[in-house]
């Protein structure tokens, strides 16, 4: 899998290694390949998500049927395991029952290893392709609407400073955007996973513990509701710190800012009441 970068330490330790030197990636991978795609499809084109997901239907269909396989194949291989242990106790008290049962789960438990190891590799590139596609199109749709607003105020910038802090701050914007999409497609597996990873422990649980393991998996689904409910109320509850916290620096801000007014008028001891007020409120 990485044998262009065992070619391109050998020429390093030759010579420098150029940009030529770099092997170049499939055509279909390429970002003019990944645009390509995506304007060529002319549904949903007011809608980005919808237009995406249309274009790179292949790869999100191929996500969709190895997400679940892979959490299948990942739960079967202590489900084997349990039946193999299973055995064991039962071959110990009974040896006239024979292994070849016992060799039929252990070569079970050896062929799920291999095909989950195949099926989660298989997984994992089609993950990078997907991410690949979108990362493309969202940085080719920046970069276009970044250069249509370069060449609309252009004309508007006085000087070459304000045209490199104009840029400066574009290329901030197209880096921070491509960043938070990144992130937001990293979460896609997940969000297809954790659903089938609850209900196949869900069914493991109540084999291996019977009905508690249905309680204990309903209480942690719970705990994770009680849990995001929290975060919410802590963020509001944040939220309304942060706005008395800034009427009190304000105050402060106003003291200091006219501390000549305020020693000449005798205003000392109200706008300490003043700030005292705003300390306890946030405080409250």
């Amino acid at each position: 899998m990485f044998s262009w970068v065992g070619k391109l330490v050998a020429i390093g330790q030759q010579r420098q290694p150029k940009l030529s030197d770099l092997p170049e990636p499939p055509q279909q991978y390429l970002l003019s390949s990944s645009w390509s795609r995506f304007k060529a499809n002319a549904h949903h084109r007011n809608n980005l998500v919808r237009h995406l997901a249309f274009t790179f239907r292949p790869e999100l269909i191929m996500q969709v049927i190895l997400n679940p396989l892979c959490v299948a194949l990942d739960y079967a291989q202590p489900f084997l395991m349990q039946l193999f242990l299973r055995f064991i106790t039962t071959y110990t008290k009974d040896p006239s029952s024979g292994l070849r049962y016992g060799y039929f789960l252990a070569t079970c438990m050896l062929l799920t290893s291999l095909t989950a190891n195949l099926v989660q590799q298989q997984q994992d590139w089609c993950t990078r392709t997907l991410f690949m596609h979108i990362r493309n199109v969202l940085l080719t749709m920046l970069a276009r609407k970044t250069m249509r607003r370069k060449a609309k105020n252009s004309n508007d910038a006085s000087d070459s400073d304000d045209k490199n802090t104009s840029d400066g701050r574009m290329y901030s914007v197209i880096t921070a955007d491509i960043l938070r999409m990144s992130k937001l497609i990293k979460l896609i597996r997940a969000v297809m996973v954790v659903p089938f990873q609850l209900l196949l422990g869900a069914f493991y649980m109540e084999r291996l513990l019977g009905m508690a393991g249905i309680l204990g998996t309903l209480m942690l689904v719970a705990v994770v509701y009680l849990t995001r409910k929290l975060i919410d109320r802590s963020k509001r509850i944040e939220s309304q710190l942060s706005k008395v916290n800034d009427r009190r620096l304000a105050v402060i801000s106003e003291v200091i800012q006219g501390i000549i007014s305020v020693k000449l008028m005798g205003w000392k001891s109200r706008f300490i009441d003043m700030i005292g007020e705003r300390r306890a409120e946030q405080l409250s």
